[in-house]
């Protein structure tokens, strides 16, 4: 039982290194990374970093990719404050993620629905997620205070 790290040897056509993933989130609220966009960082993005005081800031692209990152501990959380996040972009690392005892919401703080309706778009209204629910909730805090999200929105599960 677990989640599993496996390498794909494209010439072997092999896969290698299978490891099972243990990530731990950071010990010390002031000692994470935040993983954000490389190609669409702006003045939003900006001002989520200085309301959440990262140690280090990691740009990479891929939304699945961050969220991973965050899954392997390599990353303490991911915030992207906009609308254009498909649900499929966010499905699998969001049910890893809160396997290992993360948590993922929307910006407006509300659970991602993946509720299928013909009716309504299929995009997430910006993503903010954290290796753990108290990081995720320390970090919200911050953003409350910097007056980037509305504190009466965010509902915990």
């Amino acid at each position: 039982h677990g989640v599993y790290q496996r390498d794909f040897d494209i010439n072997s056509q092999n896969f290698t290194n299978i490891e099972k993933l243990n990530p731990t989130p950071p010990k010390e609220l002031d000692d994470y990374s935040l993983i954000m966009t490389a190609s669409r960082f702006d003045n939003d993005c900006e001002n989520l970093l200085e309301a959440l005081k990262p140690k280090e800031l990691i740009k990479q692209g891929g939304a699945g990719n961050k969220l991973y990152q965050v899954v392997c501990g390599n990353c303490g959380a991911y915030a992207y404050p906009k609308k254009g996040l498909s649900l499929w972009d966010s499905c699998a690392g969001e049910a890893l993620l809160k396997y290992f005892g993360g948590k993922v919401s929307t910006f407006e703080g509300q659970p991602i629905s993946y509720e299928i309706n013909p009716e309504r778009n299929y995009y997430v209204p910006g993503i903010f997620a954290a290796a753990s629910e108290s990081m995720h909730s320390i970090l919200w805090e911050r953003l409350v205070k910097a007056a980037l999200v509305a504190k009466k929105v965010l509902q915990h599960q």
